[in-house]
């Protein structure tokens, strides 16, 4: 694997840096796409039935809210990336790092309670008297 252009005069610190921005934004960009198909699945479930399986509904709201949460987290922590820059020892290296660490667990862990509720969504739309 041959490194990018970008990265050939760069620090380890510095291709950290870069590669925590790039991630952050690919998780942000993916959770605004999980809260659009989630909006959408509402007001699929609400036309096809209004009355019918609220929890299951109620389950999908919850995590839309969670889902804006969590994009919002992570645009606060993007925000402060930049401090990354200015550590000039370890234990700052390794709190960016660690939180990085701690955010993509917390992600990887939305996504896939959110793909749960939306498979339950999908099965309800797909056979509803079942």
């Amino acid at each position: 694997m041959t490194s990018k252009k970008y990265y050939v005069n760069a620090t380890e610190e510095e291709i950290i840096h870069i590669k925590h921005h790039q991630e952050l934004q690919v998780w942000i960009e993916h959770l605004k796409y999980v809260n659009q198909e989630s909006d959408q699945l509402l007001k699929l479930d609400s036309s096809l039935n209004s009355n019918e399986n609220n929890q299951l509904r109620s389950a999908l709201s919850e995590k839309n809210t969670s889902t804006h949460l969590l994009i919002n987290e992570l645009h606060t922590y993007k925000s402060t990336l930049d401090n990354f820059k200015e550590c000039n020892d370890l234990d700052c290296d390794l709190f960016y790092i660690e939180k990085q660490d701690e955010l993509r667990t917390k992600y990887l862990h939305h996504l896939r309670a959110y793909r749960l509720v939306k498979n339950r969504m999908y099965s309800k739309i797909i056979a509803p008297n079942k």
